[in-house]
């Protein structure tokens, strides 16, 4: 019996190791996930090539001109969450740095797309200026970018069938596709000098096709530092009441 209990207590004893051992190994794993996770947000980040960039050395931010900016291009009312990530992003200090050296917060541009040739677009502007002060995101004024209801140019046109092999006649709305190519033509010519891209994600139809789809949304980002297409869902996730 004393036997017994002597192999019983190495048998326990030994239980009670490996159980530390496991509980130690579950705890490192859920810490290097937690600092994968993190990196994966934050610190791999820094693995985008900005040595070929020397405006982040050379150049400081310069807001007039688009130099090292966060550009928000809102092409229409979703929630306002086109609006709040930029925000949200513009406060961490990696960006900080990336922009304006870590100095001051990040210089963000919003641009408002708009076709001043349509009747009415004058009020409707005024009207989303007024509610996007009212955030208090301390933007300055928005920035409009007119399309002046013009189709895009001849040559982003054949560039866009020649690099996605399929007519603009051939999509299931022509006309939506050419306003989206209009817009890029005036991402492409504001926002080439700026740190970060955000614009509106085109909508998706379920008449529309999977290839014609994501080649507009591909070409929405060419020519442009890294851009993050984004859209919510209507639901309004800005406010500017407080109590």
């Amino acid at each position: 019996q004393w036997y017994q209990r002597r192999v019983h207590g190495k048998q326990w004893y030994q239980r009670r190791v490996h159980g530390k051992q496991w509980y130690q190994r579950r705890v490192h794993g859920k810490q290097w996930y937690q600092r994968r996770v993190h990196g994966m947000v934050a610190n791999d980040l820094q693995k985008i090539d900005w040595r070929d960039d020397a405006r982040v050395v050379s150049q400081p931010a310069d807001i007039e001109n688009g130099v090292n900016t966060i550009d928000v291009w809102w092409v229409m009312d979703d929630g306002g969450l086109t609006v709040l990530v930029p925000y949200i992003t513009s406060l961490h200090k990696f960006w900080q740095k990336q922009t304006s050296g870590g100095r001051r917060a990040c210089p963000v541009r919003l641009f408002l797309v708009v076709d001043m040739s349509h009747a009415g677009e004058a009020r409707e502007v005024a009207s989303v200026t007024s509610m996007i002060k009212r955030f208090r995101l301390g933007w300055g004024e928005p920035i409009l970018a007119d399309t002046e209801g013009k189709a895009p140019s001849p040559e982003t046109v054949e560039r866009f069938e020649k690099a996605y092999p399929n007519r603009i006649e051939n999509h299931a709305r022509p006309n939506v596709t050419r306003r989206w190519l209009r817009v890029w033509e005036l991402m492409r010519e504001q926002s080439s000098k700026a740190r970060m891209v955000y614009a509106t994600l085109p909508y998706p139809r379920e008449k529309d096709d999977p290839f014609n789809y994501l080649s507009l949304i591909d070409q929405m980002c060419q020519d442009l530092p890294p851009s993050i297409l984004i859209r919510g869902a209507n639901q309004n996730v800005l406010t500017f009441y407080s109590e």
